[in-house]
C-alpha cells in the first residue's frame, strides 16, 4: 500500500526509495515557496517504529541533501505484533490525502477505553462522527467515504480529523479534491471499523522534520517508503518546500540570536541541544551519558526561564515525572524484603485497607501490590479530582482520595495492561499504611539517604518566585511561545510523579540497574525482580523492550508533569544510559528528546 503526502499547499509528493545493500538512499531538496533552495537546514527522518533511529542531513548551498535510511527492526515491534498490543497512542496520517471521495484513518490504543473519532472542518464545526463507543487495545483503521452525519457529500477542502481516547487527544489535516457534495443523500450508511493486524503489510514510516534559522519548523508523520518506482536514472527523490519566517519575524530573530546559546558542560554533546534551543523547540535542554563511574558526559544548553538570561546549568534540578515511579516501586520492594507487606508482592488492598472493602468496587479488594505496579490492576488512569481535601494532612489525604476513587467500577479488563498513576498513589498508601510514615518520608529514608541522592525532592525545582533553579514552560491556546510556570502536579500524586532531583544524583538510582555494578540497596535478584514483566512488557516503573544497540534488553520510561519532559534509557547489558530532558513540554518534547538520546548513543559508539 502506497501513502502519498502533502508537503506544502497544491504540491503532492511521492516517496522514491533505492534500496541498497546499506539500506534506502533518499535524495532530493529544501526550497521556500519562490522555490528559492534553502541552504544549512537541518532535515532529519525520524523512523516511527523506533524513534531513537534518526537519519539526518545539512542542506548545502543548493538546498540539496542526501540521507541513507538504515533502519533497524527493534524486537519489541515483533513482540507487539504478537501481542497485538501497541505500546502507545497514535493518530496516523490519513491515506490516500490529498483524496477524493474516501480516506483511511489509523490509529493504534495502547489500552482499551472509550473512542472518538470525529471530523471537523476548518471552522471547527462538526462534520460527523465515525467512532463513538469503547475498544480494546489495538489497531484500527476507519474509512471516511466524504459524507456528513446526514449523508450529505461534502464540498472540497481542509479537513480536521480528531481522536479521543482518555485523556489522550491529538488531531490530523487532511485535503478532500473535488468532493461529494451534490452528490445524492446516501441512507442507511454504515460506518465501521476493522482492527489492524500489526504485523500484516507494515511498510516503514518515518516522521520528516525540518529546521532551520530562516524558516519555519516544518514537520510531517506517517511517511511511508515504497519499496519500488525508480525514476529514469534510478534515484530516488523526496523534494520538500518550507516558508520563510516573515521579514520583521526574521530581522527579531537576528537580533536576539546575536546572544550567543549559553551551554555548560561537555561541548561535543551540548552540541545535540543548541540547534534545538536556538529554533524554540525548549528554552533549555539537558543531555547525559552514564556509565558504571557515574556521569560520564553531560551537557545542557539554554536558559533556566524563557524571557531571563539565568542559563541552565548540568547540575541544576529536573523534574522526573513518571520516571518517579521506577523509585517509588523500589521503596516498596525494600518494604516487601523487609517483611512489611504480608504477602510480599501479593499482598492486597483488601489486606490493608480492611475497613474500606465494603465500600468499594468489589473488583479492587484483591488486587495485589505488584498489579498496582505493572498497570494490570484496571484502575483508572487518575483521580476525578487530584485536587481534593487540601485541608488534609498528605498521608489522610491519598487514604481519602482511594476511598473515594475506587468506588467507581474498574475502567478496563483486570489483568490487561491499563496505565495507571492512581495505581502508583494506593501502591504509595499501602506503603503508608503498613509504616504509619508518609510516602515522602519512606523515600528520604530508603531511596535518597541511602543512595546520596542529597538534592532530590518533591515538587517544582527552586525558590518559589526565584530562578535559582529551572522553571518548566508549557505553550497555552494555539501560541507556540513559551510560558514559564513554577508549579506541579497536586501532591497526592506523588508516588507516580512528583520527585525532581540533579543529573548527577538520578544516576546513583539508575546504575542499581547496571548488570555489574554492586547495588547500594536491596540485591540483585530483588532489582531484577523490578524489571521482569509478568505480562506485556511493563514491571514495576519500566518499559522493558529488546533493542539491538542495547545488547539485549534496555529499560525505558518518559516523564512528564506537562511542564517538563525527560526520557530515560538504560542498556542494561553496556552499564551504560541515557538522559535528555526539557524544562517544557507539548506534543513533539517526546520525538525531540528521543533524537537527542538516538545522538547520544551514536556519539558513545563513535565520539
Amino acid at each position: 500500500m502506497h501513502r502519498w503526502i502533502t508537503v506544502c499547499a497544491g504540491l503532492v509528493l511521492a516517496l522514491l526509495p533505492q534500496r541498497t545493500a546499506a539500506g534506502t538512499e533518499i535524495m532530493g531538496s529544501v526550497k521556500d515557496t519562490e522555490e528559492i533552495p534553502v541552504a544549512g537546514a537541518h532535515i532529519a527522518f525520524i523512523y516511527e517504529r523506533d524513534t531513537l533511529q534518526v537519519f539526518d542531513a545539512k542542506t548545502d548551498s543548493d538546498g540539496g541533501y542526501t540521507v541513507l535510511l538504515s533502519p533497524i527492526s527493534p524486537t519489541a515491534v515483533e513482540e507487539t505484533r504478537e501481542s497485538g498490543i501497541p505500546r502507545t497512542f497514535q493518530l496516523f496520517q490519513n491515506y490516500p490525502n490529498p483524496f477524493n471521495p474516501t480516506t483511511v484513518i489509523e490509529y493504534a490504543l495502547p489500552e482499551p477505553g472509550y473512542v472518538e473519532l470525529l471530523i471537523y472542518n476548518v471552522l471547527g464545526h462538526r462534520i460527523c462522527t465515525l467512532v463513538d463507543w469503547y475498544q480494546e487495545a489495538g489497531g484500527y483503521a476507519v474509512e471516511w467515504d466524504g459524507r456528513d452525519a446526514r449523508g450529505m457529500g461534502v464540498s472540497a477542502g481542509v479537513y480536521l480529523y480528531r481522536l479521543k481516547a482518555g485523556a489522550y487527544e491529538t488531531s490530523g489535516k487532511m485535503a478532500m479534491v473535488d468532493g461529494v457534495a451534490n452528490k445524492g443523500v446516501v441512507l442507511g450508511v454504515s460506518r465501521s471499523h476493522k482492527s489492524v493486524a500489526l504485523g500484516q503489510e507494515e511498510l516503514d514510516s518515518y516522521t520528516i522534520r525540518i529546521t532551520g534559522e530562516d524558516i519555519e519548523n516544518f514537520q510531517q508523520t506517517g511517511l511511508v517508503i515504497p519499496a519500488d518506482d525508480l525514476n529514469l536514472f534510478g534515484t530516488r527523490l523526496l523534494d520538500f518546500t518550507v516558508s520563510r519566517l516573515s521579514a520583521i519575524e526574521y530581522d527579531l530573530d537576528e537580533e536576539n540570536e546575536q546572544v550567543e546559546i549559553a551551554t555548560d558542560g561537555d561541548p561535543s554533546i551540548a552540541a545535540y541541544l543548541i540547534d534545538p534551543v536556538t529554533n524554540r523547540q525548549s528554552p533549555g535542554l539537558f543531555a547525559a551519558i552514564i556509565n558504571q563511574q557515574g556521569v560520564s558526559s553531560i551537557a545542557s544548553a539554554g536558559v533556566r526561564k524563557q524571557g531571563r538570561a539565568e542559563p541552565v546549568r548540568v547540575n541544576d534540578l529536573i523534574h522526573l515525572g513518571s520516571c518517579t515511579k521506577a523509585m517509588t516501586a523500589t521503596m516498596l520492594a525494600t518494604l516487601v524484603a523487609d517483611g512489611i507487606f504480608q504477602n510480599g508482592w501479593q499482598t492486597t488492598i483488601a489486606e490493608v485497607f480492611p475497613e474500606i472493602v465494603s465500600s468499594i468496587h468489589g473488583e479492587y479488594a484483591d488486587v495485589s501490590l505488584w498489579e498496582l505496579l505493572d498497570h494490570t490492576s484496571a484502575i483508572a488512569g487518575n483521580a476525578q479530582n487530584w485536587w481534593v481535601h487540601r485541608d488534609m494532612d498528605i498521608v489522610e489525604r491519598r487514604y481519602t482520595i482511594l476511598s473515594e476513587n475506587l468506588i467507581e467500577a474498574p475502567a478496563g479488563v483486570r489483568g490487561e495492561y491499563l496505565y495507571s498513576n492512581l495505581a502508583y498513589m494506593v501502591a504509595g498508601a499501602m506503603a503508608e499504611r503498613l509504616t504509619g510514615e508518609s510516602w515522602e518520608t519512606l523515600m528520604q529514608r530508603r531511596i535518597f539517604t541511602p543512595l546520596g541522592m542529597s538534592s532530590a525532592g518533591f515538587g517544582a525545582p527552586g525558590s518559589i518566585g526565584e530562578v535559582d533553579q529551572p522553571w518548566g514552560h508549557r505553550q497555552e491556546d494555539d501560541s507556540t511561545e513559551w510560558v514559564a510556570k513554577q508549579f506541579d502536579n497536586a501532591a497526592a500524586l506523588g508516588p507516580a510523579g512528583t520527585v525532581h532531583a540533579s543529573i548527577e544524583d538520578w544516576t546513583k538510582f539508575i546504575q542499581l540497574f547496571f548488570a555489574d555494578t554492586t547495588p547500594g540497596i536491596l540485591d540483585r535478584r530483588k532489582l531484577d525482580e523490578l524489571v521482569t514483566p509478568r505480562k506485556e512488557t511493563y514491571a514495576a516503573g519500566w518499559y522493558v523492550v529488546n533493542r539491538g544497540w542495547a545488547s539485549g534488553k534496555a529499560y525505558n520510561h518518559n516523564g512528564s508533569n506537562t511542564m517538563w519532559y525527560v526520557t530515560l534509557w538504560i542498556a542494561p547489558e553496556l552499564n551504560h544510559a541515557f538522559i535528555a530532558a526539557a524544562n517544557s513540554a507539548n506534543s513533539d518534547s517526546r520525538m525531540l528528546l528521543d533524537g537527542i538520546i538516538s545522538n547520544l548513543i551514536n556519539h558513545l559508539n563513535d565520539p
